[in-house]
């Protein structure tokens, strides 16, 4: 069920749907108040991908780790808290419309599309850049177990995260997502991989994704001293905005050489160590 929900085509049509509610919302209660409902839910958006990008980085003398929980739940905390408040707020400093005659309702609801459009895919951007970290989290437990089951029971955010980066839909946001998530998502899997010995020499030799392991890039971003940090403390949502990552991903050779990976196959080989043994092939270099 949660498959079939979580698949692209139903996300497009729920993401349509999304866009026709705030429309008709515009032509019932005017564009005024719509556009202070859309503002303070971006608001709202706001505070919960800051607390998604900076939670990880504090941290509490009690515990050796971030709970996943507090951090998933403290982010719909203050989004919510926050849309809450500016709401409260712009309701102080403006009045709602008062009658509405037609034209001003079809007027709000054409122009409902406007705000609908930009909520839409900024959500859309956050939940991919929490669901990839998400993700490198489910990663680091199957390298670790040496066992894909983890891979098998992915959360929300990461079967949402993963839909969004395919179809039509991944086209939109592969072009448009400021955050890079799904290169800054390939190249975070191939570095968990570095969390058992074992597995780690087998992606080494793997025909695959040797060649990319070994790049000169990838090679500095491994040995970075703020990406070995962000990933010895678990901090995978630090770790995939690092301006580090930004460096490795303007390598033109090794970003497409990343996203080229059959990573869900390459995962499946060096972690079970069914892994091929053959010498890495060379790398096709864009044109």
């Amino acid at each position: 069920m949660l498959d079939q929900i979580t698949s692209e085509p139903n996300l497009r049509l729920i993401m349509l749907g999304l866009a026709v509610a705030f429309a008709v919302m515009g032509f019932v209660r005017g564009i005024g108040r719509l556009i202070l409902l859309a503002a303070s839910l971006a608001a709202g958006a706001a505070a919960a991908f800051a607390w998604l990008r900076y939670a990880p980085e504090w941290r509490f003398s009690w515990w050796e780790q971030t709970p996943e929980e507090f951090i998933k739940w403290g982010a719909l905390a203050a989004g919510l808290l926050v849309a809450w408040t500016f709401r409260r707020f712009l309701h102080t400093l403006f009045k709602g419309p008062g009658e509405m005659d037609r034209r001003t309702r079809i007027r709000g609801g054409l122009l409902g599309f406007i705000p609908a459009i930009f909520l839409l895919w900024g959500g859309a951007v956050a939940v991919r850049w929490a669901g990839a970290a998400s993700y490198l989290r489910q990663v680091e437990r199957a390298v670790k177990a040496e066992n894909l089951q983890p891979l098998e029971e992915s959360d929300l955010l990461a079967r949402l995260s993963r839909s969004m980066n395919k179809g039509l839909l991944g086209d939109v946001l592969n072009r448009t997502d400021p955050m890079d998530s799904r290169e800054a998502e390939a190249l975070g899997t191939l570095l968990m991989l570095q969390w058992k010995e074992t597995v780690w020499r087998r992606a080494w030799r793997h025909p695959a994704a040797g060649p990319v392991i070994q790049q000169p890039s990838f090679q500095r971003l491994k040995e970075d001293k703020d990406v070995w940090h962000a990933i010895s403390f678990f901090h995978y949502s630090r770790l995939l905005a690092l301006p580090e990552m930004e460096a490795a991903l303007s390598d033109r050779v090794l970003r497409e050489a990343a996203l080229n990976l059959d990573m869900d196959a390459v995962l499946a080989e060096v972690i079970t160590g069914h892994a091929a043994e053959a010498p890495p092939r060379a790398i096709v270099v864009p044109e």
